[in-house]
């Protein structure tokens, strides 16, 4: 954040005395309020153990303690009108005592005995539960289960096997009913493991004071329904059969193909005795399928026909559409109410199967450190003693994000709160200064999936307010974006479709110093594909091995408009603050899900752009982690083949097809019998003396050392992280090292740390692997050069100087029912405990009597929509990108697009600034600038931009071949690439070390080529690259890739690489025909740049050795040194 916020704009919020609920805008400096706070209090006497601040995550904490302690840093070093500043910036008023009392806070925090308490709500739980066990009735010694996939698994066999084991028990049929009704395993499996052990802590607090809690939820899943017992007998009935004659009368006056259909169907229906089958027909003669009463019954042919009999056979027909309609209300509330049932049984017969297994093995999660915190500070058998501990010791309490807090939370924290109300309100005791401050943003809760209620955050303020005096504190003045930003903010929140959805939006304001700019990318628009063309079955079956599935994939294609704008930006040496031009690292793309995630990745990657990205669920995927499996694997069994045979072919290793090959063709038993003997003979490749000595000493350890020490030897002495860098591009090198770092970390954490074995350890991957909890790769580190790719939820928290917004032309806005299978929550926040609980079922299962619910949890998605759109583009400092693809059926009127096409229609619309996307050139809006940094003043508002290709890799030898075909015609160049083709085939079989005659006489090429090479590897004079016993070891087709010091990339092909003691020979062939032997020197020249660059790689890897260069002429059998 470019500045802090002065004391005018929120003086009384920092005050310690005053109890402060504030509710701050993005940007507006709230962690710099917080801890001004925090400082305010700490210069007003209060002891540093009796302050308790919470907010929700590690690395917030974290940030909140590092940003205090630097506050503190700074107050004890700055010159003494600094610290006046500083002071007065936090409405101190100051006095020589008050700054001397501030140049000592750093050490007195810093020596106290108890530190300030700056944690998250987990572990203050957590805390809480170790402190008081046996109050809390928590197992000695627990275990916090973070990841409880692996236990929700067992949980389920256990319930499959108590259903199997008693088939016809309530339980089997209640799972029997959800099979049926939800349509298969796999969505039973949402509805139970997604939906309600998700919710169970929703589940307890419903049911907590109840005796029999299944029955006290049936009672209160029967308030909500309204229907007969046998609701079809009720409603189709023998009047309900008088009627439809009538409508059958009417019919027959207008005997159409239609009609005569609709008739069939009233036939059959007057004869079947199925309830189900009856309202179904009788509905599809009615009701058209969207469920509207179909038209064709009130054709005025119809009436006319009728004559006298019309208003018998209009009344007839609206009985029955009414009655119809009842019926099938009814009907379809029976069978909600029954689904529902089964899904409260089944529900909580997995919960117990779930709790079991935890206590068995001595574990609590999340909820369970929530909920048993909730108990002990609310319902335990030693309340009194448990609170007056508490409150012996916390005497400030300070809550940041109070918008994500769920309703757990908020009954755990209430008691804390009443305490201090109690002191507060008793005139008596003014012994103890105590205070209470939270702070958040209605606008910016969007984690429901973890049961955040933001609606807590008022009732929170108004609870401060009545019992603790308290204040509200509004903060829209930001201190992050230009005010071209916010003024777009504004206008979107305000002025668009989107206002309606942020009912408590407030007109934000920002400083005017900052620099702004807002582009609209050109829109990529999707074609509705015709479905026959589609679905055409081709006339030639594809072969997936050699041709693979073409794909529309418009993601990628607009990952490609982003990533050729992004390359322009940085070309330009655009910068904000004058300070630094734009970097990589200044960058942050946006998508709302990570559903397309890789298609922005691979666009990024095939520009060459580095970027950081986040994955869910791929640590165990990744190629490098696949390797170390391997490796282990390999460990315990050494006769694991197919294992050796990855691990040759790894970075770890560094061979390739024809190490394997060599190793393929030996007798030995096993793989490593063959290595082994490869390693000890004459001349081995150095791949194979590596793998086997490495293999050899690791193999020795892996029975001495737990798998933890084991990795961290064979990191080290393999080289493994540098290993797997220098063969990865640069764009994904990060994320290979922090892969590798958390898979080390993954073998101390398991098993609490408790020394698992390295057969353990591979058992517990495998069924990591095999189960659905996936193992989340973790993030790479963003102080490097690249761009930040990301979804909005994991940004938030999060600014940068130039946010790109991506995927934004579709609706997330659409009235479908996207949460099926989740749970409706019907708990008020003035509650303490919920009203209902409902499973949340697809909109063909649904029925009026749950609507009222449904349609609660619809607004309440689509107004945290608003706030994931508003987290998004607050999110930006200086410049935002707008960029998005239109599909046939993206409902864009609803896109964040087309909120910006809106919002500038309505602002801007009469003026010059008006500049977006016509026509697909690429505009700048920039309306009222007050400040432009020098670096752009030459790039004022062009018309158009035309974004050029931009170097950022070298490649020496496609150069090379590009300067060739430059100065042949087609035909020629043909011919001497099919000669250079074959010549270098010729070579690599020549010099392989397993040819045992080297006749080249049985290959089918011609006599003429082979000739030319035979004489070639037996000159004399080019014995010391050719002649085993003259080099120690000799290497064919090279890659390298390296970075210049440029930081382009350098790509290439070594035709044959020769090391001696001292030297290593860049050998390079050259198989033109006709060349003069003259003009060798000079024909060298023109290939000096392309091995001066391979040169500079070689020497990276050996630094030892002289490199030199060398251009053999296979025509001539000669050499020229370059």
């Amino acid at each position: 954040m470019q500045n802090q916020p002065h004391q005018q704009d929120q003086p009384s919020a920092i005050n310690p005395r005053v109890n402060a609920a504030v509710a701050a805008s993005a940007g507006t400096g709230k962690t710099y309020l917080l801890i001004s706070r925090l400082v305010r209090l700490l210069l007003n006497d209060a002891a540093p153990a009796s302050i308790l601040a919470v907010t929700f995550t590690r690395k917030a904490a974290a940030e909140m303690r590092e940003r205090l302690l630097l506050r503190l840093q700074q107050l004890a070093t700055v010159d003494e009108n600094e610290l006046e500043k500083l002071l007065h910036d936090m409405d101190c008023i100051v006095t020589p005592a008050l700054k001397a009392q501030a140049r000592h806070l750093y050490e007195r925090v810093l020596l106290s005995t108890y530190a300030i308490r700056i944690t998250t709500f987990h572990a203050f739980c957590q805390e809480l539960l170790r402190r008081f066990p046996l109050e809390a009735d928590v197992p000695p010694g627990y275990e916090l289960r973070e990841n409880n996939g692996l236990i929700i698994e067992q949980a389920w066999d256990a319930l499959a096997l108590l259903t199997t084991r008693e088939p016809r028990s309530e339980l089997a049929q209640a799972l029997h009913t959800l099979f049926i009704t939800l349509g298969n395993l796999d969505k039973t499996q949402n509805a139970l493991q997604d939906g309600f052990l998700k919710h169970r802590a929703d589940w307890w607090a419903y049911v907590e004071h109840q005796t029999e809690p299944l029955e006290y939820a049936y009672q209160q899943l029967q308030k909500i329904y309204d229907y007969p017992e046998n609701p079809l007998a009720v409603y189709l009935n023998s009047e309900l059969d008088k009627e439809l004659r009538v409508v059958v009368q009417g019919l027959l006056k207008n005997p159409t193909a239609t009609n005569n259909k609709l008739l069939d169907l009233l036939a059959t229906s007057f004869t079947t005795e199925h309830l189900e089958y009856k309202i179904n027909l009788l509905w599809s003669v009615f009701f058209t399928g969207e469920g509207r009463p179909k038209k064709l019954f009130y054709a005025a042919k119809i009436l006319k026909d009728l004559g006298g009999q019309a208003p018998q056979y209009h009344a007839a027909l609206e009985f029955c559409v009414a009655r119809l309609e009842r019926a099938a209300d009814a009907h379809q509330q029976q069978r909600n109410h029954r689904i529902q049932k089964a899904w409260l049984l089944a529900g909580t017969a997995l919960l117990e199967q779930y709790q079991r297994i935890k206590q068995e093995q001595r574990l609590l999660d999340f909820a369970d450190l929530e909920w048993r915190t909730y108990q002990l500070l609310n319902h335990g058998d030693n309340l009194t003693w448990v609170h007056y501990k508490l409150d012996q010791q916390i005497n400030h309490l300070l809550i940041d994000e109070f918008q994500d807090t769920n309703a757990t939370q908020w009954h755990l924290l209430k008691p804390l709160l009443e305490e201090m109300a109690t002191q507060h309100n008793n005139l008596d005791d003014t012994t103890r200064a105590r205070s209470v401050f939270i702070v958040g943003d209605t606008k910016q809760s969007i984690y429901s999936f973890r049961r955040a209620n933001p609606a807590l955050q008022n009732t929170a303020t108004e609870w401060l307010i009545k019992h603790l005096n308290g204040q509200r504190f509004p903060l829209n003045k930001s201190w992050r974006s230009a005010p071209l930003i916010i003024e777009c903010v504004n206008a979107i929140f305000k002025n668009t479709l989107w206002a309606t959805h942020l009912s408590d939006f407030a007109h934000h304001e920002t400083h005017k110093e900052f620099w702004g700019r807002i582009e609209l990318l050109p829109i990529l628009r999707q074609l509705e594909t015709d479905k026959s063309e589609k679905n055409a079955i081709p006339e030639i079956l594809r072969d997936p091995l050699r041709e693979s599935l073409e794909a529309d994939d418009f993601y990628y294609f607009e990952g490609q408009t982003i990533a050729e704008r992004i390359k322009e930006l940085i070309k330009s040496g655009l910068s904000f603050d004058g300070s630094r031009t734009l970097q990589y690292k200044d960058i942050m793309l946006l998508i709302r899900s990570r559903a397309h995630l890789s298609s922005y990745e691979q666009a990024l990657e095939d520009a060459h752009i580095p970027f950081v990205s986040e994955q869910r669920g791929t640590l165990l995927e990744s190629l490098e982690i696949q390797d170390m499996v391997a490796l282990l694997n390999h460990l315990i069994a050494p006769y694991n083949n197919l294992a050796l045979a990855q691990l040759i072919k790894s970075p770890l290793f560094g061979g390739d097809d024809n190490d394997l090959q060599i190793l393929a063709l030996r007798t030995e038993s096993t793989w490593q019998a063959r290595l082994n003997a490869a390693a000890l003979e004459p001349n081995s490749h150095h791949v194979f003396k590596y793998a086997a000595q490495k293999l050899t000493e690791w193999h020795d350890l892996s029975g001495l050392l737990p798998v933890h020490d084991l990795l961290d030897r064979i990191y080290a002495e393999g080289d493994v992280i540098q290993r797997y860098r220098r063969a990865t591009p640069q764009a994904l090198q990060q994320r290979i090292s922090s892969n590798l770092n958390k898979f080390i970390e993954l073998a101390l954490s398991m098993d609490a740390g408790r020394y698992p074995s390295l057969t353990h350890f591979l058992a517990e991957l495998k069924r990591l692997r095999e189960s659905d909890e996936k193992l989340d790769a973790p993030p790479t580190d963003n102080s490097r050069d690249g761009v930040q790719l990301m979804t909005v939820h994991s940004a938030k928290g999060l600014e940068a100087p130039l946010v790109i917004l991506a995927d934004s032309a579709r609706s997330y806005l659409n009235g479908s029912n996207k949460d099926s299978y989740r749970v409706l929550v019907d708990w008020p926040t003035d509650a303490a405990q919920p009203n209902l609980l409902l499973l949340n079922l697809p909109s063909a299962l649904q029925c009026n009597a749950t609507l009222h619910y449904l349609d609660a949890h619809r607004e309440q998605q689509t107004q945290e929509e608003a706030n994931i759109f508003y987290v998004a583009i607050t999110r930006a400092q200086h410049m935002l990108i707008v960029s998005g693809s239109e599909s046939h059926n993206s409902n864009f009127g609803e896109s964040w697009y087309a909120a910006f096409e809106q919002a500038f229609e309505n602002r801007w619309s009469n003026e010059e600034t008006l500049r977006y996307i016509q026509q697909g050139e690429v505009i700048y809006l920039t309306p009222q600038v007050t400040h432009k940094p020098s670096s752009i003043n030459k790039q004022e508002e062009p018309a158009a931009i035309f974004i050029p290709n931009i170097e950022t890799h070298i490649s020496p030898s496609k150069n090379n071949a590009d300067d060739n075909e430059s100065t042949h015609d087609s035909a020629a160049h043909a011919a001497q690439r099919e000669r250079g083709i074959a010549l270098h085939a010729l070579l690599q079989v020549m010099t392989e070390p397993y040819a045992p005659n080297k006749n080249l006489h049985t290959l089918n090429c011609s006599q003429e080529w082979k000739n030319e090479i035979e004489t070639l590897v037996r000159t004399p004079a080019l014995n010391f690259i050719f002649d085993p016993t003259h080099y120690e070891k000799a290497f064919k087709e090279v890659p390298i890739t390296y970075f210049s010091e440029d930081g382009k990339q350098v790509n290439g092909v070594i035709d044959r690489l020769v090391m001696t003691t001292d030297t290593a020979w860049i050998i390079d062939y050259k198989t033109q025909e006709n060349i003069d032997i003259a003009h060798l020197a000079q024909n060298a020249k023109r290939y000096a740049p392309q091995l001066r660059h391979y040169a500079k790689g070689v020497q990276q890897l050996w630094p030892t050795k002289t490199v030199r260069t060398l251009i053999v002429w296979t025509a001539l059998a000669v050499s020229s040194e370059v």
